[in-house]
C-alpha cells in the first residue's frame, strides 16, 4: 500500500523490530513498527494545529523510543517543539514538549546517550535578531535515585508530596508537561 510521506526517519530495537515515523500529507505525524513485510497500522502520534515537520526518532538502551518533531502553528497558536516516548511495544506514546514561542524551529536532532537519557538539539530562528541553537538533556523517568530525593524530601503529608513531585518532575526534569501531570492528579484524586 502507497503511503504519502514527508520526513520518514527509521530506527531499530535491540529485539530487530523496526521503527519509522513521518510526516503525512494532512502534516500529522504517524508511527509504525514491523519486520520485513509484515508492519503495524500506521497509528497517529501529533494532533497538530498547524503543520507537524521533522520528525526525529532515536532509541535509548535497545528499547526506549524517542520521538521528537516541530509543529508550526496556524497564527493563533504558537510553534511548538514537540518530544515523547514510550517503551518498544507500548502503544502510548504520552504527548509532551519542550518549548513553545512564535519563534520557528528548525533542524531538530535527537540522539540517545549510551549511558541513560536523550539529547535533544534545534535551531530557534528569532527573525531580525538572528538564529540560537537550543539544547536540552533529558535523563530517563526510570532513574531510581530521582525517586529517592523524592520520597526524602516529602514533608507535609500529600500536599507535600505533590508539590515536591510537580517540582521535580515537570519543573526541573521536564519528563511531564504541566498538562499532563495536572491530569494524572486529577485520575488520582477520583481513587478512593
Amino acid at each position: 500500500r502507497f503511503v504519502e510521506s514527508l520526513g520518514p526517519t527509521i530506527a531499530s530495537t535491540a529485539d530487530g523490530q523496526a521503527h519509522i515515523v513521518w510526516v503525512d500529507g494532512e502534516w500529522q505525524v504517524l508511527y509504525s513498527s514491523g519486520r520485513q513485510t509484515a508492519w503495524s497500522a500506521p497509528q497517529l502520534i501529533s494532533t497538530a494545529i498547524g503543520y507537524a515537520q521533522n520528525p526525529r526518532l532515536t532509541v535509548e538502551k535497545g528499547k526506549y523510543l524517542h520521538l521528537a518533531w516541530d509543529e508550526e502553528g496556524d497564527g493563533e497558536a504558537p510553534n511548538m517543539l514537540r518530544v515523547t516516548a514510550t517503551a518498544a511495544g507500548t502503544p502510548n506514546w504520552p504527548l509532551g514538549y519542550v518549548t513553545s514561542s512564535y519563534n520557528w524551529f528548525r533542524d531538530v536532532a535527537l540522539a540517545a546517550i549510551p549511558t541513560g537519557g536523550v539529547m535533544l538539539s534545534w535551531i530557534e530562528i528569532t527573525g531580525n535578531a538572528g538564529n540560537s541553537l537550543r539544547a536540552s538533556f533529558r535523563e530517563p523517568m526510570r532513574e531510581p535515585r530521582v525517586w529517592l530525593r523524592v520520597a526524602m524530601l516529602s514533608f507535609g503529608g500529600p500536599a507535600g508530596q505533590i508539590a515536591v513531585m510537580h517540582r521535580i518532575i515537570v519543573e526541573e526534569k521536564r519528563w511531564v508537561s504541566e498538562t499532563r501531570f495536572l491530569h494524572a492528579l486529577n485520575y488520582c484524586m477520583l481513587l478512593p
